[in-house]
């Protein structure tokens, strides 16, 4: 546990260390600082657990302490440090977001310690439920923007096959067989479009819902096996599909992490191996306890400016048909499920390339701790 004491005085100083040494132990980090400024300067370099403020400092006074401790390091418990006589300030320091306070007079009591455990465990309380407030917005925000893209995308099939509808009955009418014909087509490709957004919808629905098994998954067999399965459609296209050997095992759900390489597969054939002798390269690199898995391709790549938009629904970035704009979305569920991340980055000489993090299997993750060399290397 890292604690800073935040007091000018030495005397005062000496006899907090002593409080902190007799009451939680030696094995603690005690940080101080004199000064506010330099204070906060520390919190910003390593953030500290515990903040133990004096509520009058040279260049800070009262609550203002408190306010700007806050602000620097929101997640770390703060007890005010007062006189004799917490007074008003103590209550103050409460409403600013303080977990408690202590008189300075009582810190060699077991008052300090009890303190900084209940500070701690308030603290802890309150993470997680600004977690969750966080975690709610964010879900609202996401559940607005899914309606009103849903309401849009699918109307937009209903409205073009209301007009073909008339199409045809005009057609019907005149007995005009070619134009009956290729009303029919248009409104059976519409059909075809929005059943696979629809089913594209639910299987994002599910994302968040269906069971989760994490299981040592070994990536190498994995990517052998969705190269067999996608080689029909790149051998069609003139497109040679390539995987690095010795890939790092990860401990995820199998199927989940599946269909996250057989949706950034299937893109980079469609959209990023534009013609023939394109090349659809996968690889992973193991960085401690995480493995960066990413599918590359060397076609026309993706801006920048569209990067992130490319991960939200109904969002497609090409204008060739057959794409619901669901996929990558899909994919950015089930990896954030996954505790992982994933964005886009360039490929070298051109082209775009998609990376992801999953947990490295644990045996696998304890062999990278153990031997930095691999890291290195």
């Amino acid at each position: 546990m890292r604690i800073l004491a935040l007091e000018d005085n030495p005397s005062d100083l000496h006899l907090l260390k002593r409080a902190l040494r007799d009451q939680l132990g030696p094995e603690h980090e005690v940080l101080h600082a004199e000064r506010l400024a330099a204070a906060i300067e520390q919190i910003s370099a390593a953030p500290a657990d515990v903040v133990l403020a004096d509520l009058d400092l040279p260049d800070s006074h009262g609550i203002e302490t408190i306010r700007a401790v806050k602000e620097a390091a929101p997640d770390a418990a703060v007890i005010a440090l007062t006189g004799s006589d917490p007074g008003v300030l103590a209550y103050r320091a409460l409403e600013l977001g303080a977990q408690d306070y202590i008189a300075k007079a009582d810190v060699l009591t077991p008052l300090l310690g009890r303190a900084i455990r209940y500070a701690l465990h308030r603290q802890g309380v309150q993470n997680q439920l600004d977690e969750a407030h966080r975690r709610i917005e964010l879900a609202n925000a996401e559940m607005q923007e899914f309606t009103y893209a849903a309401s849009h995308d699918l109307k937009s099939p209903l409205l073009t096959i209301q007009g073909y509808c008339e199409l045809l009955h005009a057609a019907c009418e005149a007995r005009d067989r070619d134009s009956i014909h290729d009303a029919l087509a248009v409104i059976q490709r519409t059909c075809r479009n929005a059943t696979a957004m629809i089913d594209d919808l639910l299987i994002l629905s599910r994302v968040g819902r269906s069971e989760w098994h994490p299981e040592p998954v070994d990536l190498s067999e994995l990517v052998h096996e969705m190269r067999v399965s996608l080689q029909p459609r790149a051998a069609q296209r003139g497109v040679a599909i390539v995987a690095d050997e010795d890939l790092p095992a990860v401990e995820t759900d199998r199927a989940s992490l599946r269909r996250v390489l057989e949706n950034l597969m299937t893109n980079a054939l469609k959209y990023g191996c534009p013609q023939a002798g394109s090349t659809l390269r996968i690889g992973a690199t193991q960085r401690g306890d995480r493995v960066e898995i990413f599918v590359q391709d060397n076609g026309p790549g993706i801006p920048e400016a569209d990067r992130e938009r490319a991960f939200k629904v109904f969002q497609r970035l090409s204008d060739e048909p057959g794409g619901t704009g669901v996929g990558l979305c899909v994919c950015r569920r089930i990896v954030e499920r996954a505790s992982g991340e994933i964005w886009i980055d360039d490929t070298p000489g051109g082209g775009a390339t998609f990376r992801f993090t999953m947990p490295a299997a644990i045996g696998d993750a304890r062999r990278e701790a153990a031997d930095p060399a691999a890291t290195a290397a």
